[in-house]
């Protein structure tokens, strides 16, 4: 297996060669977490402009750019359906009644990206 450390403002994060395989349902998917989590393992991680394709690699990316916390690392698990509800909201993807794109569908996930690449 290879291991890249990398250092991004005040947080390592790991990237590996072997990851968990993509999967469809936001509710089966295992929870993205960075490395300064001592309870958690940390998952891959892809830094820069271009989004990644792998659900956990794209949370923490989109996590790094909008951290959904209350500052002090606080906050739903990255990559839960919870963290994806409350990165909705702060973007305002849908509106007040709920519609818009599905959760991490690829909409969502373009939605998301716009705004992103515009901080």
């Amino acid at each position: 297996m290879k291991v890249i450390l990398i250092s991004v403002s005040a947080f390592t994060f790991i990237l590996t060669s072997c990851h968990p395989p993509i999967q469809e349902d936001i509710k089966s998917r295992p929870i993205a977490t960075k490395a300064n989590d001592p309870n958690k393992p940390a998952l891959p991680v892809a830094t820069g402009s271009v989004a990644p394709k792998t659900w956990n690699a794209w949370a923490l990316w989109a996590d790094g750019i909008h951290a959904v916390d209350d500052g002090q690392g606080h906050g739903p698990d990255v990559g839960s359906e919870e963290w994806a509800r409350a990165l909705d909201h702060q973007l305002n993807i849908s509106d007040k009644s709920g519609h818009g794109p599905d959760l991490s569908s690829s909409e969502w996930r373009g939605a998301v990206e716009r705004i992103l690449h515009k901080r």
